[in-house]
């Protein structure tokens, strides 16, 4: 596997879309693949900073919506069917600019379980096969009959299945989804991620290094 150094890693060029004391959106329009987290800041904690990590090794394309709220950030929570029928023009503006996805989200069921969804077959088995290796006392789901519908990441007009590939959508526990407390979200969404964490954030982006253009 790479060495998950981030020494010498050039500044992603963010640009911000709508913002509210709820919540910012904001992403970076750059290679054809694009990682998502739509659920970011405190609506499915760790999410966003695994995307910002990934964009920090790749040349990946990255779009974050990130709940600000100091409690009930859930209220903030649209699925990703819905997500892609609002007017959100910088999220559609990424979305139209790439060809394949990684949506990275979590979840709060089985604390070993990892859901891997979507309908780019060869995306999803390179990610599963690689986090097999890399987090073997973790279970890596990949068949449809054993996913939750709600994780399932095949229904056409989730946001991850419009791009020309197609994508795929990522499950992650909470212990997947780790990073280093801080005070205020001016902060937060640049806290270091720690444990085990370091090694999905690395293996997604080693996969994404793989493909024409990811780095």
């Amino acid at each position: 596997m790479t060495n998950f150094s981030l020494t010498n890693v050039p500044t992603v060029p963010y640009i911000d879309g709508k913002t509210s004391p709820d919540f910012r959106e904001y992403g970076a329009k750059r290679g054809k693949i694009g990682v998502f987290a739509i659920h970011g800041g405190g609506i499915e904690i760790g999410t966003e900073q695994i995307a910002r990590n990934i964009a920090k090794r790749t040349n990946c394309s990255v779009y974050i919506f990130s709940g600000r709220k100091k409690t009930g950030n859930n209220n903030l929570r649209i699925s990703s069917i819905e997500f892609a029928s609002l007017n959100h023009p910088l999220f559609s503006n990424i979305l139209s600019h790439i060809e394949k996805i990684v949506a990275i989200h979590g979840h709060n069921q089985n604390k070993k379980d990892i859901h891997i969804g979507g309908r780019n077959v060869d995306l999803k088995s390179k990610i599963a096969e690689a986090l097999k290796k890399r987090l073997p006392e973790y279970h890596v789901i990949t068949f449809l009959h054993e996913i939750p519908d709600l994780m399932k990441g095949i229904d056409p007009n989730n946001f991850v299945n419009l791009p020309q590939e197609r994508g795929m959508q990522i499950e992650l526990p909470q212990a997947l989804r780790v990073a280093k407390k801080t005070t205020g979200w001016s902060r937060h969404e640049w806290s270091d991620l720690y444990g085990d964490t370091i090694k999905v954030a690395g293996t997604l982006a080693e996969i994404i290094n793989s493909y024409p253009g990811g780095r």
